[in-house]
């Protein structure tokens, strides 16, 4: 049995915004910029057969990557407005090695097993925003 799983507890974004005033009060934009995240790879590996063998490894690292995405924003007076917006994120990958050793053998065989795993993202998201 193998298993893997990766995972990314926060995210933080800093993008600039470039729009066209389609009407007054509407705003479609593109954004893009810089992603960052912290990003963790696990692998497990359990052979039952006789004699058993198993692996573990995991890897966490701050990983900086790129965001792109666009949205509509709208404005509902001078103070508030709506928005939607898509954003694509890319952070590259991730690996993490380990070696599988024999459960009940001391000093057995020894192989090498491992994961590299590409973390890409998108996000859909609405908000409501108060300018001051």
């Amino acid at each position: 049995t193998v298993g893997s799983s990766v995972d990314t507890d926060w995210l933080f974004t800093a993008r600039g915004r470039l729009g066209w005033l389609m009407t007054p009060n509407t705003l479609l934009y593109v954004t893009g910029g810089l992603a960052v995240t912290d990003l963790s790879v696990q692998v497990a590996f359990l052979d039952n057969n006789a004699p058993p063998a198993s692996a573990d490894a995991s890897n966490s690292t701050i990983k900086t990557g790129w965001t792109v995405g666009g949205g509509l924003e709208l404005a509902l007076n001078r103070n508030w407005t709506v928005k939607g917006e898509y954003l694509y994120l890319d952070f590259g990958s991730v690996s993490a090695a380990g070696t599988v050793r024999q459960v009940q053998v001391a000093g057995g065989p020894t192989n090498p097993i491992g994961v590299s795993s590409d973390l890409t993202a998108h996000i859909a998201r609405v908000g409501i925003n108060y300018k001051f």
